[in-house]
């Protein structure tokens, strides 16, 4: 399958010299092409550097790039307070953004990440392609539940069934996209019979809808918010998970740097749960803090964390296990039927393509 062009920007979570912190900055610059700037300070983030919240791991020090997105609330918390260099102090880490899983994936085929917070959707169809390089799920990250969803313009359309014939902007092969092609078919749409489905990055979405490109897109935040303040929901991807229907965010990683990387995997979960923990009990104090990487403001932020699901590390095990499985097998299956993928793997590859080895205690 073809995939859009690698689209990235770089944030290493080391201290840099003069020259290295100048050309950091010219990376940033060049992310507005995806999305604005990843941050700045430490892992990217917008606040200093604070004190790691798990036991200290000196003992790594292998070189590890993680692509991410915008609305990954706990890897959020891990770059905002630059955890990555105080808990891995001897460990060259590097965030990398991207616009769209479809990106990544590409990145992944391209041996540029190591590590990639993703949706489900991509990992299914990197199950199933063989010119994709196949990941693994190491740690389910949350649902968007009601942070996502599908945003209309014409005050006259109030259902799914009412977008026949109009043109819907959503990201190729991410949980929104998944959640779109569900929500069509459940209402007898079908994309390039009677709706235009058009594929379209987050930052794209966000200038055609300004440009009355669009009817509608189905996006996650914060681009969620903003097309909301010239348009209303009428689904979510909540409401779609109710159909029988979930997809979930997850850290991803390719079978050999689950093999070869055990121990940094080991401490990068710990701070994933410490993250979940806090997001869990204190979504407003969480906000104040990664506002900035989320690129919405506090009272946003506090609202997607509190209409997302982020679960704890005790409910780990069972979700990789059960849930994980489950459903990357019936995406698979679905972007089979949508002529996304063109075959299907055995069931067990999608069953199985996730790793509990290293979640904490």
């Amino acid at each position: 399958m073809n995939y859009p062009k690698l689209k990235g920007s770089i944030v290493r979570a080391k201290k840099m010299t003069a020259a290295a912190a100048a050309l950091a900055a010219v990376g940033v610059m060049l992310s507005a092409c995806v999305g604005g700037p990843a941050g700045s300070g430490g892992a990217g983030g917008s606040g200093a550097q604070k004190e790691c919240p798990v036991e200290v791991n000196e003992d790594y020090t292998g070189t590890v790039r993680i692509g991410y997105q915008s609305g990954l609330p706990n890897m959020h918390v891990i770059m905002a307070e630059g955890q990555t260099e105080s808990c891995l102090p001897n460990a060259d880490v590097s965030y990398i953004r991207f616009d769209t899983g479809a990106d990544m994936l590409q990145a992944y085929a391209a041996g540029s990440i190591d590590l990639a917070g993703i949706g489900t959707p991509p990992v299914s169809r990197s199950l199933s392609d063989p010119s994709v390089t196949p990941i693994e799920v190491t740690w389910v990250m949350g649902s968007t539940d009601r942070s996502e969803g599908l945003v209309v313009k014409d005050p006259a359309i109030r259902s799914v069934a009412d977008l026949e014939g109009k043109n819907i902007a959503v990201a190729f092969a991410s949980t929104a996209h998944y959640a779109l092609l569900k929500a069509l078919e459940e209402n007898g749409l079908e994309p390039g019979r009677n709706v235009n489905v058009i594929n379209m990055g987050a930052d794209a979405t966000l200038a055609a809808w300004g440009g009355d490109e669009i009817d509608a897109t189905w996006i996650w935040d914060p681009v969620f918010s903003e097309v909301q303040s010239s348009g209303h929901v009428i689904m979510t991807s909540g409401d779609v998970a109710e159909l029988g229907y979930p997809a979930y965010t997850v850290l991803s990683a390719t079978d050999s740097f689950v093999d070869s990387n055990a121990d940094f995997l080991r401490t990068y979960n710990q701070l994933l749960g410490d993250a979940a923990q806090r997001i869990n009990d204190d979504p407003a104090g969480v906000a104040a803090i990664i506002a900035g990487e989320m690129q919405m403001d506090v009272e946003d932020t506090q609202r997607y964390l509190e209409l997302s699901s982020t679960p704890l590390a005790g409910e780990q095990k069972d979700l990789l296990s059960t849930t994980v499985g489950r459903t990357l097998l019936d995406t698979a299956v679905f972007l089979q039927q949508q002529g996304i993928i063109d075959t299907l793997a055995a069931d067990d590859v999608y069953l199985n393509a996730y790793s509990a080895d290293n979640l904490p205690d």
